[in-house]
């Protein structure tokens, strides 16, 4: 709740849900460093989406630029291509954070895990740089992706230590 007595979060809180600095980054770290003592396919599986992602941010700037017609389509459209877009993307990105999600929960699922759930980080980053998005979700999304398999746990740490739903 602000000051104002709204309880709607402002963009700068929505943006620091998913993007944590200072203090809150150092005790994530080392979360994760706890996790990956108990985990050992946990390493492994953040380095290859790093290097996953290393390898889709190359191609990042040919999506952007294909995006301009896609916004000035949308511009001249208005809500239903939007509605459009949302729907194209929302099932590459679910997989993704579903995937997470998986990723606690399944032990045995983890190798297939680290087969699949790459390849739908590459596509979601692509399509989340293609399709015209408010900027705050846009990076939001970015950085969930760039998070994977940690994305899901990302999202639950924050809820239980900032309140922020």
């Amino acid at each position: 709740m602000d000051e104002n007595g709204n309880n709607e979060t402002s963009e700068h809180d929505r943006r620091l849900a998913i993007t944590l600095t200072g203090t809150a980054l150092e005790m994530w770290d080392a979360h994760i460093e706890t996790l990956k003592e108990t985990d050992r396919l946990l390493g492994p599986a953040i380095k290859l989406n790093d290097m996953v992602v290393a390898a889709a941010m190359p191609l990042d700037r040919v999506f952007k630029f294909l995006a301009h017609p896609l916004y000035l389509l949308g511009q001249m459209l208005g809500g239903p291509i939007h509605l459009l877009f949302r729907l194209i993307i929302t099932p590459f990105f679910g997989v993704v954070l579903l995937s997470a999600s998986l990723w606690s929960g399944y032990r045995l699922a983890r190798p297939l895990l680290m087969v699949i759930a790459p390849v739908f980080v590459m596509l979601s980053l692509w399509m989340i740089t293609l399709f015209p998005e408010q900027p705050g979700i846009k990076e939001a999304k970015t950085d969930l992706c760039k998070l994977w398999p940690l994305s899901r746990r990302r999202l639950d740490w924050i809820r239980e230590r900032r309140g922020f739903y």
